[in-house]
């Protein structure tokens, strides 16, 4: 999103990602990686919602999702600083030469920040007052933060 508002002469200051992993290159999502994707996260759906059809709903959203990632890798490079607010015991597996950092798509700055909780609770209400705090002083921040 941002390196297509970038071309068209649009000013983009930041991009945070929510532990989302940069994905280089095409990739092969097979079914029997979907089903474990869908039962997991279809439970966590069904936890926090009560819902039978919202979760159903999500999830053919998120095999959309995931097959539009899987077909459009992200490469190339923005002027917006990128943050990653990762996973509370994930935050190594942005850093710099890993597989999923982000590090690189920036020409002004990439910045790593641990979350509270991990993946699938960062937007619980007990993790969610420090993560929203985390993105609220990263958006406002006037100068650069660095380069991690």
């Amino acid at each position: 999103m941002a390196k297509e508002l970038e071309s068209r002469g649009r000013r983009v200051r930041d991009v945070v990602a929510v532990d989302a992993y940069r994905v280089r290159e095409e990739f092969e999502f097979g079914e029997e990686h979907l089903a474990v994707f869908e039962l997991e996260l279809g439970e966590h759906l069904r936890k926090h919602t009560g819902s039978e059809v919202v979760a159903a709903e999500t999830l053919e959203q998120a095999r959309e999702y995931i097959g539009f990632c899987a077909r459009r890798p992200n490469t190339g490079t923005v002027a917006a600083r990128i943050t990653v607010v990762a996973d509370e015991k994930k935050a190594d597996l942005f850093a710099e030469g890993e597989e999923g950092a982000w590090h690189g798509s920036s020409s002004t700055a990439t910045v790593v920040l641990a979350g509270s909780g991990e993946h699938a609770d960062m937007l619980d209400d007990e993790h969610l007052r420090f993560n929203a705090g985390l993105i609220r002083e990263v958006l406002a921040e006037e100068a650069d933060h660095g380069t991690v």
